[in-house]
Order: structure tokens, then sequence, then C-alpha cells
């Protein structure tokens, strides 16, 4: 099997009593809908840039991840984030995407390419895949290299779209309600 369609693992991140893998390299899985960003750079060039982190928060549904996904990819529309915040672009059940903005202004994104492209590399390389028979969890975070980043997680549907952020779960329950992010043979 020639493995120079798999992402490279740049190593482990330990965050308090999660363990994180780190990769990089080309998509493991295309991209529907990237072909054309607003800034022409793409989503491989941006993973490869400033690095993906898995299972670093607490985990979503792969299956609602993947109809949220789907949702974001058919969106023509642009996605605000407002300066130094993180807001929830889509969210069911007990999952979410969000984008978190580190500017000190507001970023106008591309829906699809943009937030869609990120989440969809982060449901094809992270937790097992979103195609992998080997749990139904996910969550990852993917940075671009221009001050943003997209993250994959757990998610609280009733909350406000800017109350509550993306956080790992209290040491009895670190993933949350979708179980465990299987990192194994990543």
């Amino acid at each position: 099997m020639l493995l120079t369609n798999f992402p490279a693992l740049l190593g482990t991140l330990t965050l308090g009593s999660q363990l994180a893998v780190v990769l990089a390299g080309p998509l493991a899985i295309p991209l529907v809908g990237t072909e054309s960003l607003v800034d022409s750079t793409s989503i491989s060039a941006r993973a490869e840039a400033k690095g993906l982190y898995c299972g670093i928060f607490n985990t979503a549904d792969k299956k609602n991840v993947a109809g949220l996904i789907d949702d974001l990819l058919t969106n023509t529309g642009k996605c605000v984030t407002p300066a130094k915040t993180c807001r929830r672009h889509g969210c069911w059940n007990t999952s979410a995407i969000y984008v978190c903005n580190d500017n000190n202004k507001e970023v106008l994104l591309d829906c699809a390419n943009d937030v869609g492209g990120m989440a969809n590399l982060i449901a094809g390389q992270c937790c097992g895949s979103a195609n992998a028979i080997s749990g139904k969890a996910i969550s990852g975070q993917q940075f671009s290299n221009q001050g943003w980043n997209v993250i994959v997680s757990y998610g609280n549907c009733n909350h406000d779209i800017d109350s509550s952020r993306p956080a790992m779960g209290p040491p009895d329950a670190p993933w949350g309600p979708n179980g465990e992010c299987q990192t194994q043979g990543l």
C-alpha cells in the first residue's frame, strides 16, 4: 500500500490527560468544492503551513458532522466571525463546527470553501476519519495561515452561537457524550 496519500505524523501533544495527534501532509480525502478559495491558497497548503490537531476537544458525532459539512459545502454565503471570538457556524444534536478568529478584526470567510473545506479535512483525517468504522466520535482543529481556525467538536445547540467556546471535558468524562476519539493507526 502506498502511503504517499496519507498524512505524516508530526508528533503528539499531551493536554491534561488527553493525547492529541498532530498531522501534516497531503490530503487523505478529496475535498469537494475547494478548487477556488478566496485567497487562492489551497486547503492542503494551509494544513501544511499551520497544522491539524486531532482529539483535543470534546467529541462530536461523525454522522452529525457529515451532515453539517454537507450543509456548509452547499452554502454560497459568507461565514462572519467577529475579532477575537469563536463562533459556531453549524450545530446538530451534540456536534458543532466553529470558526475561531485570532485577528483584531472580523473575518468574512466563504462558508463552503473555507469553513466547509477545513471541516471536511478534519473529518477525513482525525479520529479514524469520518468513513472509518472505528468509532463514532470526532474532534479536531485546523489552523489557517491567516489567523483563524476551524474546530469540529461537541457543541450545545441550545446555547447562543457566540456564548460557548469548544473545550476539553472534565477529567471524569474527557471526551463528552459522543465517545472517545480513536487515534490509533493514524
